[in-house]
Formats: structure tokens, sequence, C-alpha cells
């Protein structure tokens, strides 16, 4: 459950944010490459490495599942700011993305909750059971 809500809150964070409000600045066509650079040597191995994390914690690797809980937590940290400024410009927009973020922590949270640690704890033990 944790992982779908995780997930979900990610996959719907861009369509919340085409409601933003704001002008988009526009590239000049001889930047183009340079913004297509920048997306790939950065945004891409972003979401990969928090996909990655994801597909860990889900196949049972704690040290993902702490990773995963300080990248949440430190992004919402860092959100914050945006979110509160955003209130005044789009109130509506705010809640959405605030309950995005709260659907992430909340997530998060329940990877730490009682059945949860068991489940890391059997994967652990069969992980090194496969080892030896």
């Amino acid at each position: 459950m944790a992982f779908r809500i995780y997930v979900a809150a990610i996959l719907l964070a861009p369509v919340i944010g085409y409601f933003e409000p704001g002008e988009i600045p526009s590239v000049p066509p001889e930047e183009t490459p340079i913004l297509v650079a920048v997306v790939l040597l950065f945004a891409l191995p972003f979401f990969g490495l928090i996909a990655l994390l994801i597909y860990k914690a889900y196949r049972g690797r704690n040290w993902a599942r702490l990773m995963l809980a300080a990248f949440t937590a430190g992004g919402a940290f860092l959100y914050a700011d945006h979110v509160l400024a955003l209130f005044a410009a789009s109130p509506a927009v705010a809640a959405a993305q605030a309950c995005l973020t709260i659907a992430q922590l909340v997530a998060v949270a329940l990877l730490f909750s009682a059945p949860s640690n068991a489940w890391y704890r059997v994967q652990a033990t069969r992980v090194h059971q496969a080892a030896a």
C-alpha cells in the first residue's frame, strides 16, 4: 500500500504542477540543446535514482527504505517554502501540492510501521540465507 501511495503521488505531481500559475519562460532555439542536455544529465538520473530506491525498497532492501525516507523528508523540507508561497497565488494548487507531499510522507511512515518492519526483517533473513 505504501508503495502505491508513493508512486501515485509522484505521478500526480506533474499533473498538478501543470495548473501552477506563472509564465513558463520561452527558450531561444539556440539554447534548446543546452536545456535538453541539462535534463538528460541531471533530471533523468535523479528520477532514475528515486525509481531504483522505490524498486529496491519494494524488493525488501532496508538500505533503500532508509534512503527513500531521507530523500522524501529532505525534499518535503526543501519544497515547503515553495508550497507556502504558492498559497498566495493559487490556494487550490498549493493545497493539492501539499496533499501530495503529505501523501509521500505518509507512505514513507507506513514503511516504518510495525508490519513493515517485520516484513523487512523477514526479507533480510531470506537474503542472508540465500547468500550463505
